[in-house]
Order: structure tokens, then sequence, then C-alpha cells
């Protein structure tokens, strides 16, 4: 209210009985975290899960490389601004 941040409980229904049924068809599992500790017994058994080796060496570099086509629209539009009131300019 009044541009105040509120949190309120709400009940969580979650169809168990079917998200159990979908980790079991794909060969997953089904986690739930009720608490702070499940959560984290839950996040290390997924790590002892876990077989992907990551290699953090490796990145790419990217350079955003837009500054000369918006100096050349910039300057046309400005251009096109110019040439409106003084050559190309109507007359009424």
């Amino acid at each position: 209210m009044f541009g105040r941040i509120e949190y309120v409980n709400l009940p969580v229904v979650i169809d168990e009985a079917t998200l159990r049924s979908i980790a079991e068809t794909t060969g997953g599992k089904y986690f739930r975290a009720t608490g702070n500790n499940v959560l984290k017994e839950i996040f290390a058994e997924i790590d002892q899960l876990e077989k992907t080796k990551m290699d953090l060496r490796n990145f790419t570099s990217t350079e955003d490389d837009y500054l000369p086509w918006a100096i050349a629209a910039l300057s046309l539009f400005g251009l096109a601004v110019l040439l409106r009131y003084t050559l190309f300019r109507t007359i009424p």
C-alpha cells in the first residue's frame, strides 16, 4: 500500500505426484525445499551429482562497435535538419 513493499505468505499448492512421475520418467530426481537447511542439503546432493567439468579460463571478449554508426546516423540527421531549414526550405 502507498508504494511500500508488502510480503504476504501464500499457500503453495504443488502436484507432487505428477512432479515425481515426471522425474521418474525422465530419469531425474524430484526435490522440494521446505526450509533453508533442506535447501542446503539439496544443493549438496545436486553438487555431488554434477559431472560436468567447467573450464573457467576460457572466455570471449566482445566489443560494441555501434559508435561509428551512431555518429554517422546523427550526422545525417543533423544534415537533413539543416538542409530542411536552409536550402530545401518550403515557402507557405
